[in-house]
């Protein structure tokens, strides 16, 4: 209510892996796993990141998703390269099997936080983004929030973009919905 999204017909599926600030990888695993397992979901989008760790149990779950997931089609996982305005791409989006997503301006110019360079496979646009938001208990005390930035507010624009590609023709494997 209030907005619409990339692709506002599109179901999303909300899995809550955790609270608080840090979410350990073995919880970010068990609940890749689940939507896998369970074929709750085409896409995944993942708007968390880390410049200085990584997880084989975390990359394991990701392979799982895009190799196994929509059976046997491939999930694709859009993930952040992360907001600390480097060369360097973080964990996850660091993977060869993942879609990483930077941030740009509304001029089409790199979001000044975005991390950068090669690794990157799309940007989208994630400044000052007008989203939804939990009334009392979100970024706002309103319902919306008028200047969501990063790349996690990129990422679902490209969730949005590969839900309508996905729509058109859903028997697409990841690899060729994904170029």
């Amino acid at each position: 209510i209030g907005i619409a999204g990339i692709a506002y017909g599109a179901k999303i599926v909300p899995v809550k892996a955790g609270s608080g600030t840090l979410l350990p990888y073995s919880t970010a695993a068990a609940a890749i796993d689940w939507v896998r397992i369970y074929n709750t979901a085409d896409i995944i989008s993942y708007s968390s990141s880390s410049a200085n760790s990584s997880s084989q149990l975390f990359t394991d779950a990701i392979i799982a998703a895009t190799t196994l997931g929509r059976n046997g089609l491939g999930i694709p996982f859009i993930t952040i390269t992360g907001n600390g305005s480097t060369s360097a791409i973080d964990y996850p989006a660091s993977l060869s099997n993942v879609i990483a997503v930077g941030s740009i301006d509304s001029n089409g110019n790199r979001a000044s936080s975005s991390n950068y360079g090669s690794g990157i496979d799309i940007v989208a646009p994630g400044v000052c983004i007008y989203t939804t938001d939990l009334q009392n208990g979100g970024q706002t005390s309103t319902n919306y929030w008028t200047c969501f930035s990063g790349t996690s507010a990129a990422a679902p624009n490209v969730a949005g973009v590969m839900a309508l590609i996905l729509s058109v023709n859903p028997t697409l494997t990841l690899a060729q919905a994904r170029f």
